[in-house]
Formats: C-alpha cells, sequence, structure tokens
C-alpha cells in the first residue's frame, strides 16, 4: 500500500489535473475540457477538487460538487462526485480508498 496524502487541490497542481482528468476523460475535446477547469476554480463555494499525494507526486484526483439536482434525489444542494481518477501506476495500491 502507497502511503497517500488526500488534500486540497493548490494552483501548482494544475498540469496534473489536467493531464489526470485528460486520462479520465479522453473523449473529451481540449476546448470542452479548459472550460470544466475553469468551472472548478471559478466557483470554489460549489465545486471542490482533491489530489492524492504520495511521495511529493499527484496519483490520483477527486473533483466533487453540489449541484441543483441528481437522479434520484427530491433534494436540491445534492453533493455529487462528478469524476474520481487514480493514475494507472498508483492502481491496486490503496490510492483510491
Amino acid at each position: 500500500m502507497l502511503p497517500v496524502i488526500v488534500r486540497p487541490y493548490r494552483a501548482d497542481d494544475f498540469p496534473t489535473w489536467a493531464r489526470l482528468r485528460q486520462e479520465l476523460w479522453p473523449e473529451v475535446d481540449e476546448n470542452e475540457s479548459r472550460r470544466d477547469l475553469q468551472m472548478f476554480l471559478s466557483a470554489p463555494e460549489r465545486y471542490e477538487i482533491l489530489v492524492a499525494e504520495s511521495d511529493g507526486v499527484v496519483v490520483g484526483i477527486i473533483e466533487l460538487s453540489i449541484r441543483n439536482y441528481a437522479e434520484g434525489c427530491a433534494s436540491d444542494a445534492v453533493g455529487y462526485l462528478e469524476g474520481w481518477y487514480v493514475a494507472p501506476q498508483a492502481r491496486r495500491s490503496g490510492v483510491g480508498r
């Protein structure tokens, strides 16, 4: 099991965050991905990014949001897991737990 720290996103994580989310959603074109990245960064009251770091290297990301609606929910302001990704070299080592 890798020693992992899960922490809030920092500005210097941007290149790794962008690369890992491109690996998670390879079908998303660069312009759409750039819009999504800016959306997350521009509304911290609605979006949160966490990174999993092992030995100083970001090996995973989690993108969270508060949505107005989510399938199967009767209320609004629903917490939602938008994306969760662990880099291939860190899989099966406990990072995702």
